[in-house]
């Protein structure tokens, strides 16, 4: 390639002698499809041809009349609105693409770009296109090209040569029936819509050309040959054909049945369902919206498995090369939402526009953009989210498959899906959501007391100093403003703007306070000032009180609407500055104003018995902040206090017992941690320290079993301390689960931690269900990237396949724990898999079946060998295999049993790479503590090496036997740390870690 690059550099001088004789108006229609990828119009070639035979008349060579028209073509608005605000490089990149239908090889964008910095952009397409198409491309008159390159060099030249011979015959066959009419909206244009079809489909294949001409000659004669090309000719956009599809909607609440993920924001939108006017009920439809409202956004919407951001919020660098429309030029446009596509089941055909990513993926470019499946295995295989509108026009079952295409906007048929058209763009706000494990702090009087152990502090927005709440913020803590949006209180500072219109009756209870006319927008002003006063002070969100006014003596005839309509513009202004809005009380309400709002903070629901009404926002995973002041709970009359407690944390409430004037002068809450619940909150609070940077995943082992009488119960679920904390701290975004996967090999997410589990399957660790993990993200309530589990060789060398494929179909990666035994036990050695027959071979027809299934998977998968290898509790430690001797095996400098399972491990990896096995991230594995605790033991002597294995793995445990001695977490991984990480800089894994449940008291 470089060889022929240098030629094209020097092919003014060679061109006389290395030319075919090619014609202007090939030319002129090189320059139209290399500009504007498509054939010229009647108008247009008339007048380039023109101005080209009038500069060969004044003796102009060929090459210079070339360079006359580009510069022509680079002056046309549409080169200029395409391309103006390209940098050289992207201008490069987008001419290869029109002229050879695909991305350029990067030598060839390099030498081009770098030739820009001395010619102007139509020279440079002058000199491309005169040089594809004119030098005669034979071995003869380069002989230094090699084969190959001459060959791709000939390929690029026919295909241009193609192109440019349909666009020539497409206005000579069809003449002024291609003039272009519509100017002032020219995508529109039939003609000009077909002189893009009639090129789009040309190879570098003969024959495909010679059929397009052979087309526009056999509808030259009919009546209206232009609209004969776009209803007949190659389709713009491929159809992909028999694609499953499930049904989902805007407001959708998170379930196993869409992974545990809620639909209230799209990809694009964080505001979806707000800008779409509420949620999208399936099942309460008036037409073909939702019953209660008339939607401001197109119903006919729809998700693919593709988004043109990733996850850092920046758009893909790569778009031009799959996706099969122009690239708009700003970087913060999707170039996807509200696309059009056509579906088609059966007789029926609708449209819809993009809005959301999914099902199940959001990188599927392959089968999006190209002609491949979707990857996606779950709800079989599917490719495609409906809204309930398309449901309902199609007719479509719950999971149904129909046909689809993209369509430009310009092809989309009349029908009810143009009623409401979408035109929003992208609309990120990203503001604090509590999660429902949210430990907090109430206090709206005094003297701040910022020392205690919770996460958020909920204090009056007027009367709490900014230094406060930056104090606050530097302990770590989320800050909620409080003030009152549906009443007027005398001594606040903006008490002089309401209207004496507005005021009504009297607070009972409160002096000074007086209910508001919510109906008056004059109010709109006032709450718009205090949220942005909110805003400036640096509250992270905020608690307006008195919003259930309807149900009150307010003086005014208010109504559920007009409350409803009132909270919820309470919501939108909330969100729009970036802030959390808690939903105060108004219990009648909640069902309906739930998904606008990221918490309800109640008053004595337990006393009222009125509990069960939060349990709207505690089933969508939302905080539920709950305050107690009678004093049977203060005191624990009768056990009050014990009885509300358990309810309490049952549902999931984060409940305190407070006294009534919120002034912190006693404080109660329904959690209080047990020794397991604190070694949890020490482990998560550890691992989001800065101390322990190699740490880039976790995975819990969730089991329980007896032992000699004795229960060890190390399940997240043991008691509900230990839930609440594990839910509470795994919910920090530190911890991520979201896989980076390159090349089938997992990545390190460089801002996170990946969680993970051994969801418990059973106490052979291979009893795989999808159930067992939907029951542990539910028991977490949050996803895992892998399931782990044991590929034991008790019945021999077999790969886990069903196991592998159950949990895939999770739509999680499965990491197989690869157990060489031929029996269960502890402590003892093992007869059939010793280290010394796996490295002489003696299993290596096995271990090649293994590694093709593997293989064959086509998924990632992530594996190991000799789980805690440092532990003489499994046969594979180097005490069963030679231990410390070092003349029976190897190198005579190196104990023999760690490097008989190094070289085992190394014979392992080895086959399957011998056998095409690129789809496992191999892991060493060790324990935190080594047994037996000596030099030959060492994790170092164990390690096959940094060409084997890609992340280290350690084993991480609290108290586990009925004996034995407690430690914090931090203090066993401070331990284990430098000797993981003198090894290597590879990133490690807690692939275990648990305690078990500990019993107040229990020495």
């Amino acid at each position: 390639m470089k060889k022929f690059l240098y030629i094209l550099s020097l092919f003014l001088f060679i061109l006389p002698l290395y030319a075919k004789d090619v014609s202007n108006e090939e030319k002129i229609a090189a320059l139209y499809v290399a500009f504007f990828n498509r054939a010229p119009d009647f108008s247009g070639f008339s007048y380039w041809k023109n101005q080209t035979d009038m500069a060969e008349a004044q003796g102009k060579s060929s090459l210079n009349v070339l360079k006359e028209l580009a510069g022509g073509f680079a002056q046309h608005p549409v080169f200029i609105t395409t391309y103006g605000a390209l940098d050289n490089e992207a201008f490069v990149r987008a001419i290869y693409r029109n002229t050879l239908a695909k991305e350029g090889d990067e030598e060839g964008i390099n030498y081009w770009t770098q030739e820009l910095q001395s010619m102007s952009r139509s020279d440079m397409v002058a000199l491309f296109i005169d040089a594809s198409l004119s030098l005669d491309l034979t071995a003869e008159n380069f002989p230094t090209l090699s084969q190959s390159e001459l060959q791709a060099a000939q390929l690029r030249q026919d295909l241009l040569t193609n192109k440019a011979n349909v666009a020539l015959a497409f206005v000579n066959i069809l003449g002024s029936q291609t003039e272009i009419f519509d100017l002032d909206d020219v995508e529109r244009d039939p003609a000009y819509k077909a002189s893009i079809k009639i090129v789009v489909g040309v190879s570098e294949v003969a024959s495909s050309a010679d059929e397009a001409i052979s087309y526009l000659q056999m509808i030259s004669n009919e009546d209206d040959p232009i609209h004969k090309i776009l209803n007949e000719w190659m389709e713009k956009y491929l159809l992909h054909k028999n694609i499953t599809t499930t049904i989902f909607w805007i407001g959708e609440e998170s379930s196993s049945e869409n992974g545990y993920i809620p639909n209230l924001s799209s990809a694009w939108d964080d505001m979806w369902m707000q800008d779409y006017g509420g949620i999208d009920t399936p099942d309460k439809r008036e037409g073909y919206h939702p019953a209660q409202f008339t939607p401001q956004e197109n119903s006919f919407y729809f998700a693919l498995p593709f988004n043109d951001f990733d996850a850092n919020g920046e758009r893909k660098a790569d778009l031009e090369s799959y996706i099969p429309w122009s690239i708009a030029v700003d970087t913060n446009v999707s170039v996807v939402k509200n696309r059009w596509i056509k579906i088609i089941k059966g007789d029926k055909v609708a449209y819809a526009q993009w809005e959301d990513v999914g099902p199940f993926g959001e990188d599927d470019k392959e089968y999006v953009f190209a002609e491949a499946q979707p990857l996606n295995a779950i709800n079989q295989h599917a490719g495609l989210d409906l809204s309930p509108a398309l449901r309902d026009y199609l007719q479509l079952s719950d999971i149904d498959q129909v046909d689809w295409q993209f369509v430009d906007e310009s092809d989309v048929a009349e029908g009810p899906w143009k009623e409401i058209i979408t035109t929003s763009g992208i609309r990120w706000i990203d503001w604090y959501k509590p999660s429902k494990y949210t430990s907090w702090q109430w206090q709206l009087t005094g003297d701040i007391d910022i020392s205690y152990d919770a996460k958020l502090y909920d204090i009056d927005l007027f009367d709490t100093d900014p230094s406060v709440i930056q104090k606050l913020h530097e302990e770590g803590k989320k800050v909620i403003c409080y003030f009152s949006a549906g009443s007027y209180e005398e001594w606040r500072e903006d008490a002089s703007l309401f209207l004496e219109s507005t005021l009504g009756n009297e607070l009972d209870g409160w002096e000074g306070e007086r209910w508001l006319d919510i109906r008056d927008e004059t109010l709109h002003v006032i709450m718009r000032s205090r949220l942005d006063l909110a805003k400036a002070k640096g509250c992270d969100g905020v608690e307006p009180d008195n919003v259930d006014g309807y149900t009150n003596s307010t003086g005014f005839p208010l109504g559920s609407e007009d409350q409803l309509e009132y909270n919820k513009f309470l919501a939108k202004e909330a969100h729009i500055r970036g802030l959390a809005i808690g939903l105060k009380n108004d219990l009648k309400q909640i069902e309906e104003l739930e998904p606008f709002f990221d918490f309800a903070l109640n008053e004595q629901c337990h006393f009222y018995d009125e509990c069960s009404y939060l349990e709207a926002f505690l089933d969508a995973n939302k905080a539920v902040f709950n305050a107690e002041y009678d004093e049977k709970y203060l005191y624990n009359q009768e056990g009050a206090r014990d009885s509300m407690c358990k309810q309490a944390n049952a549902m999931g409430m984060r409940t305190l017992i407070l006294p009534r004037d919120l002034d912190n002068s006693f404080r109660y809450s329904c959690i209080v941690d047990n020794i397991k619940s604190r070694w949890i909150k020490d482990a998560f609070q550890t691992l989001e320290s800065d101390h322990f940077s190699h740490i880039k995943a976790i995975s819990w082992w969730n089991e329980k079993w007896d032992e000699d009488g004795f229960d060890i119960n190390i399940r997240m679920d043991s008691s509900p301390q230990s839930l609440y904390r594990y839910q509470e701290m795994v919910h920090s975004q530190r911890f991520v689960t979201t896989p980076v996967i390159e090349n089938f090999k997992l990545l390190p997410d460089p801002n996170g931690i990946y969680h993970s589990a051994f969801p418990d399957f059973g106490a052979e660790e291979e009893n795989i269900t999808i159930q067992q993990i939907e029951e542990f993200e539910s028991l977490a309530d949050k996803k895992i990237v892998w399931a782990y589990f044991s590929n034991n060789w008790i019945e021999g060398i077999v790969f886990p396949l069903k196991d592998v494929e159950t949990i895939s179909q999770s739509g999680k990666i499965p990491f197989i724990r690869i157990m060489p035994r031929s029996k269960f036990g502890e402590y003892e050695a093992e007869s059939l898999y010793s280290m010394q027959k796996i490295i002489d071979g003696t299993f290596d027809e096995e271990l090649r079946l293994w590694a093709i299934a593997a293989r064959d998977t086509g998924i990632p998968l992530l594996a190991e060998f000799g789980t805690e290898v440092n532990g003489m509790w499994f046969p594979w430690n180097g005490y069963y295999n030679g231990a410390d001797t070092k003349d029976a095996y190897g190198d005579v400098n190196f104990p023999d049993g760690p490097e008989r399972f190094r070289d085992a491990y190394r014979h392992i990896i080895d086959i399957c790479r011998q056998n095409g096995v690129n789809n496992i991230t191999w892991f060493f594995h060790i324990n935190a503590y080594g047994e037996p605790f000596e030099e030959w033991n060492l994790a170092k002597n164990y390690y096959p090496g940094d060409d084997y294995i890609d992340w280290l793995g350690v084993s991480i445990y609290g108290l586990l036997t009925k004996e034995g001695r407690y430690q914090n977490f931090q203090e066993i991984l401070s331990d284990v740390y430098p000797e993981l990480v003198a090894i290597t800089d590879k990133p490690i894994a807690i692939l275990e870690f648990g305690i078990r449940e500990i019993k107040e008291g229990e020495e």
